[in-house]
């Protein structure tokens, strides 16, 4: 919940009962806030900066058991401090690559044009977890240590395979960072390259 993005730190801390997305110029102490949720058992998660504009995630959940989120994909222009519902619906992880959100629906990639808003199948996955690359989406099969590399449009390419893969996330334009903890001793990180 917290990104770097041109000259700014922008972070969210959802132990606040109306979450709000905030910012702060480096090199300053003065904070602002650019988003708030006010509704009832609210959310705001998933920030990914792309361009001039913040992503994120925000919703309310609309279960008691706070397993059904009311939510969509909103973006934030840091130019022009205005915000818009870019994509209505709770979604599972996502990321933004060429005018286009990939995002996961059950246990598919699909596609949506921030230009015309149509939305596309690229790929079924069984693998429980992925991560969306400047060049590829990674799909990690958490029980057998395995991860899959599928281009953006849906062909399997290959696959990683090691004992200390986990949870994967994306770092750069050539790397691909995996915590692991290992059942005895110190975790760490596996850059796979």
């Amino acid at each position: 919940n917290l990104w770097l993005h041109r000259g700014y730190v922008y972070y969210i801390d959802n132990r606040e009962t109306y979450p709000r997305i905030r910012r702060m110029k480096l090199g300053s102490d003065e904070v602002e806030i650019v988003y708030e949720n006010r509704g009832k058992d609210a959310m705001l998660y998933r920030m990914m900066p792309h361009g001039d504009y913040l992503f994120f995630q925000t919703g309310n959940f609309s279960s008691s058991d706070y397993t059904e989120i009311d939510g969509g994909i909103m973006a934030y222009n840091i130019n022009t401090g205005k915000t818009i519902l870019v994509k209505k619906g709770a979604i599972s992880s996502y990321g933004v690559v060429d005018n286009c959100i990939y995002y996961r629906k059950n246990n598919t990639i699909k596609c949506y044009s921030l230009i015309d808003g149509t939305d596309e199948f690229v790929c079924e996955l069984k693998q429980a977890r992925e991560s969306f690359g400047k060049e590829y989406i990674y799909s990690l099969d958490m029980e057998n240590s395995i991860v899959y590399v599928y281009s953006y449009d849906g062909k399997l390419l290959g696959s990683v395979e090691d004992k200390k893969l986990r949870w994967c996330k994306f770092g750069g334009d050539k790397y691909l960072l995996s915590e692991y903890s290992p059942s005895y001793g110190v975790g760490g990180t596996v850059i796979i390259r």
